[in-house]
């Protein structure tokens, strides 16, 4: 194992990366754990027990820090394994599920072959398609929610938009403008006006403000963090 895995490394992990959501800012976040939880090639693709140890170390943390951000009506799951690191959502399943409701989301995802169901339904296929553009030849398994599994390839990248078969789309469940989204899709990620914690397309104002907000949502989080203030109190508030 590359680094420390328990539910304060976690926790550090989600104030630095996740800010967003739990500060109710945005309805999801999308980051990655550092660790190595696949076997290099080399070694025979095959699970051994550091790796297991290290998947069981961050389950155990995640199953903790769920519980605490439970009583704010935030959810935690782990959706791919991979070499460097645990590709991890972060999201407000009623503030997802009500920004995915709006008609122009549900016309895109429906156009993109999500089903008409359930928030949960449709991240069961997000993860999918975020396993597949890493294109590597042995799955691995990380949990799918409320229970079963989803089969994921192992790769370093992260969210690696050059790749053909990266799922764009992801920016509807991150809760970006739809116009951006749509703008990225359309553009191939080119010709923007802006480039924030997104691609911006349109409404460069707009898009400023809610940028400070986030940075600003950011760094007060982590401040209240390190004076010591816990995973607990700071997502109740924000609830």
């Amino acid at each position: 194992m590359t680094r420390l895995i328990n539910a304060a490394t976690l926790e550090a992990s989600l104030i630095r990366n996740a800010a967003p959501t739990i500060t109710g800012i945005m309805p999801a976040n999308l980051f990655t754990f550092p660790g190595r939880f696949v076997a290099y090639e080399q070694d025979g693709g095959q699970q051994n027990d550091e790796i297991t140890q290290a998947r069981s170390e961050l389950m155990r943390a995640c199953t903790i820090c769920s519980r605490t951000l439970a009583q704010a009506g935030i959810r935690l799951r782990v959706l791919v394994w991979r070499r460097c690191g645990a590709l991890i959502m972060l999201y407000r399943p009623s503030t997802l599920e009500a920004h995915l409701a709006h008609p122009h989301a549900q016309k895109a995802l429906t156009a993109f072959g999500y089903p008409k169901t359930s928030h949960e339904a449709k991240i069961d296929i997000l993860a999918e398609r975020l396993a597949i553009c890493g294109q590597a030849s042995e799955p691995v398994l990380a949990p799918r929610h409320p229970s079963g599994h989803v089969a994921v390839p192992s790769t370093c990248s992260d969210l690696d938009c050059a790749r053909p078969t990266f799922p764009h789309e992801v920016g509807y469940f991150l809760g970006y403008p739809f116009a951006d989204v749509d703008g990225f899709i359309r553009h191939k990620g080119q010709n923007f006006i802006l480039l924030g914690p997104w691609k911006v397309y349109e409404d460069r104002e707009g898009a400023e403000r809610a940028f400070e907000q986030i940075r600003t949502s950011r760094e007060q989080l982590k401040t209240r963090y390190r004076r010591g203030v816990g995973l607990e109190k700071l997502a109740v508030a924000c609830a």
